[in-house]
């Protein structure tokens, strides 16, 4: 899927990035360095080969009952939680806060108001770090 393809971009990448930066020790070096040079890039490109976990789509309503739990834990803990809470009082009531593993989305028709909500979200949680 998508996820699969963003990952093996970035995969693409470190390696063009690690051969570029070993790329002069290894053809300037004597050859002591280079030998150690291309062992070091044969270490670094094993770890960037290592099989990474595939991201795989899940049904929302596979996830929604561990969700839902989530959320009665968060307001049953009140400001004992360690959400960040939004400033909003009447969201804060609802949601318990966000956490760091919420995907949070904000969405309306233009004009409605989403940057600002977005804004006043930020001046809250900063307001309380």
């Amino acid at each position: 899927g998508y996820a699969g393809m963003v990952a093996d971009s970035y995969q693409r990448r470190q390696v063009l990035q690690l051969l570029d930066e070993m790329r002069e020790p290894i053809s300037n070096g004597t050859l002591d360095a280079s030998g150690s040079a291309m062992d070091e890039l044969v270490k670094r490109l094993s770890a960037i080969r290592k099989p990474r976990n595939e991201v795989k789509p899940v049904r929302l309503g596979e996830i929604i009952n561990d969700y839902t739990d989530t959320l009665d834990r968060r307001l049953r803990n009140g400001e004992e939680s360690d959400t960040l809470k939004t400033g909003i009082e009447e969201l804060d009531a609802i949601t318990g806060g966000m956490n760091a593993e919420d995907l949070v989305i904000i969405a309306a028709r233009p004009g409605m108001g989403k940057t600002e909500l977005a804004l006043k979200i930020a001046e809250g949680v900063a307001s309380r770090v």
